[in-house]
């Protein structure tokens, strides 16, 4: 197991069955995440979120920690929920 690390990046799937969310990185890097009960999904304004919540194009920071080949996130903050983005186009 390795120690803990944080990624940032934009949400493109979220998969409430299997519990895991796809994240884009960069323009050409993805990774995915995965989600247990116990991770901690907090909103733009700190309030608790249950992973439905999410949304692909909101932008999160994750705190991931690797195991098994996998990252398994901690905590995960919405930095930027999609609807903002959308927002900023009606103006």
């Amino acid at each position: 197991m390795m120690g803990l690390r944080t990624v940032h990046g934009m949400v493109t799937v979220v998969d409430p069955k299997e519990r895991e969310l796809r994240l884009k990185e960069t323009e050409v890097q993805f990774c995915r995440v995965c989600c247990s009960e116990g991770t901690r999904i907090l909103g733009e304004n700190g309030e608790g979120l249950p992973l439905e919540a999410l949304q692909a194009g909101d932008v999160v920071k994750a705190e991931v920690v690797e195991e098994a080949g996998r990252l398994h996130v901690q905590r995960l903050v919405v930095l930027r929920p999609a609807w903002r983005l959308l927002e900023s186009f009606e103006g």
